[in-house]
Order: C-alpha cells, then structure tokens, then sequence
C-alpha cells in the first residue's frame, strides 16, 4: 500500500515547484463494481475537495461541470475513453482530465486513476492504489488526491 506525506507536506512541495501550479484539471465519476454507485461517487467527491484545499490546482467543481455539460447538449454518463474526455477537457477549458475505477474485490478496494492531457489526447500518467476494507473513505481520499498531486508536479 501507498503511504504519501500530509496535504501540508504536498503543498510545501509545491511551492517550490510553482510554474506548475494552478493547472485546470476536471475529475470525472469514477466507474465502479462491487462498489455502490454512491460510494464511488462519494470518493470522487472527497478527491475533488482535496484537490481544490491544496491551492495547488484549479478544479472545475462538479456543480460548474454538469452545467456548462448540459448547456453543450453533451452526455457525461459512459465517458471512459480519452476521445470522449478530450471532448469534455475542451468544453470545461481544462488542462486535463482524470478518469477513475474503484473496483472490491477479495475485502480489498482496488483504484485506478489516469490523467489525460486534453491537447494531445494521450494518457500523462495513471496511479493505481489498493486499500483494504477497513481504510476511511476520506483517508484514501486523501492519499489518491495527494498522489495525484504528486504526479502532476513531476
């Protein structure tokens, strides 16, 4: 399992690293099986929140991205390839889109992430984590924001 530093750490990192700061970023649902559609929207939801206390990122809130969605006459629901989510990045005027599974399997929470660069369509980077059960969803939320946080800077 994957252990990263406190947020204050991250954005402590961040700092030093500014010339990447304040990229636009848009998280998508997560799919998910073997987890209910609330649950996994919930960790979405928490990652999001994380993203946007970090300072670190602009973050297209959800509220902002069903609306302007809806007024481009676009679907959300079934956006798992990158076309699509290019689509998405350049209606929100976003720098990149994450996309995400959480899948439960044997007791254990297994999620994969990936980012895509809305310009040229390709897949920057992916994180994959697995948790047990036991872990607080707002930990694990934590930790995949941090992570994701992390990669970005690289």
């Amino acid at each position: 399992m994957f252990h990263l530093k406190k947020q204050k750490d991250v954005i402590t990192e961040l700092e030093k690293n500014n010339d990447r700061s304040k990229v636009i970023i848009a998280l998508l649902d997560f799919e998910s099986q073997g987890v209910s559609q609330i649950y996994s929207s919930t960790l979405s939801d928490i990652i999001q929140s994380f993203l946007i206390n970090s300072r670190a990122l602009t973050v297209v809130e959800r509220k902002d991205m069903e609306k302007i969605i809806k007024e481009q006459n676009f679907q959300l629901s079934g956006c798992t390839t990158n076309e699509c989510a290019v689509k998405v990045g350049k209606i929100l005027n976003a720098r990149k889109i994450f996309l995400g599974s959480i899948n439960f399997l044997n007791d254990q929470y297994f999620i994969n992430i990936r980012s895509i660069d809305v310009e040229t369509g390709e897949n920057d980077f992916a994180i994959q984590e697995k948790f047990n059960e036991k872990i607080d969803i707002e930990e694990m939320g934590e930790l995949l924001s941090n992570k994701l946080i992390i990669e970005i800077i690289k």
